[in-house]
């Protein structure tokens, strides 16, 4: 284990504040603040080692949070805005579910020629709630050379609220689409990978299903950790399976109630045991989910996804303490989110 590793290992294991709360939403929360500022040259994506065990209860935060009172609830009851915005949220999502597509058009896979992934990074320092750096990578398919990328410093409308992903972070994507199709329509992807969930989901639409139908374009959903719904595993059957994945390519389904296939557990590399969450979001069947997200795995995540991640973090550290010396516009936005955040954890 490099000297980073341990030193990331020890920030965790030593932060009183997780070792003493006993709800995992706040758990999760305090351990993504060290997973986000951890050095940079750490891959992030392969954090989530053996040497985590003793921490599973954080890493599994999500799924158990779903099976208690959730953080939308808990906040819904402290704010009385943000109540009536859930509330609304849940509707638009109920009605662009209507045109959700779970086939695929004909000879897609054949057809498909670009793949894009899109991600946003955010600042170590823990008290901005507002900024982020956003960015879209198209790559060509299927000999995944990048043909297009675009980065930019954003502004958050809203703080993280598991299961309303979309509602935070929909908007600067879709900018990122809208330059993308002014600037260079003949790299207008014919499908997007999302860090995020599709069909596992608690209303089976998550932000890769959100941005799909949206905009009309086939999405897959892949996450690093199992968002829990609909009772389709628990947490010992979970790592048991997850063990028996041995070479890259091998999966198990995640099935709910009624045999509704969420997605699939997938192991995307043999060089980590550490398995992705695979959902579809729109217009592809969970096959061809598999196949894409399978050949554009060359490390843990997809290569359109991975990049993403990394060309917007590498942004945000070049760009975002010019950004911020002109930009007070957002203080009492800041201030007011997270005087929210504090309730609700001091709540969970």
């Amino acid at each position: 284990m490099s000297t980073i590793d341990q030193k990331f290992l020890t920030d965790i294991c030593s932060d009183e504040r997780i070792l003493t709360k006993n709800n995992p939403c706040v758990k999760e929360n305090l351990f993504l603040e060290h997973v986000c500022s951890a050095d940079s040259n750490v891959n992030k994506n392969e954090l989530f080692t053996e040497e985590l065990n003793s921490l599973e209860d954080i890493r599994s935060a999500r799924s158990i949070l779903n099976k208690g009172e959730s953080y939308a609830e808990i906040l819904s009851s402290l704010d009385k805005n943000y109540k009536s915005l859930i509330d609304s949220w849940i509707s638009e999502q109920e009605d662009l579910k209507k045109k959700l597509k779970l086939t695929e058009s004909k000879n897609f896979l054949s057809n498909l020629k670009y793949v894009a992934g899109v991600d946003l990074s955010f600042p170590s320092d823990k008290n901005d709630l507002i900024h982020a750096s956003a960015s879209i990578v198209v790559l060509s398919y299927p000999d995944l050379k990048t043909v297009y990328k675009k980065t930019e410093i954003v502004h958050l409308t809203s703080i993280y609220i598991p299961q309303f992903l979309a509602f935070r972070e929909f908007d600067s994507v879709k900018k990122l689409f809208s330059e993308l199709n002014n600037t260079h329509p003949q790299y207008f992807p014919d499908l997007v990978l999302v860090d995020g969930n599709g069909l596992l989901h608690p209303r089976k639409f998550g932000f890769a299903c959100h941005l799909g139908v949206s905009m009309n374009i086939p999405s897959i959903g892949v996450a690093k950790k199992l968002f829990h719904v609909d009772d389709i595993i628990n947490i010992d059957e979970f790592k048991n399976k997850k063990k028996l994945l041995k070479k890259k390519g091998e999966l198990f389904e995640l099935v709910g109630k009624d045999d509704f296939v969420y997605g699939c557990v997938l192991r995307s590399t043999s060089n980590s045991p550490n398995p992705i969450i695979l959902s579809v979001g729109h217009n592809v069947l969970l096959t061809t989910a598999i196949e894409i997200v399978n050949h554009c795995c060359k490390f843990r995540i997809p290569e359109p996804v991975r990049l993403a991640d990394q060309f917007s973090r590498e942004y945000l550290r070049s760009h975002y303490a010019k950004h911020i010396e002109n930009c007070n516009n957002y203080d009492e936005l800041n201030k007011y989110f997270n005087e929210i955040s504090l309730k609700v954890n001091e709540h969970c």
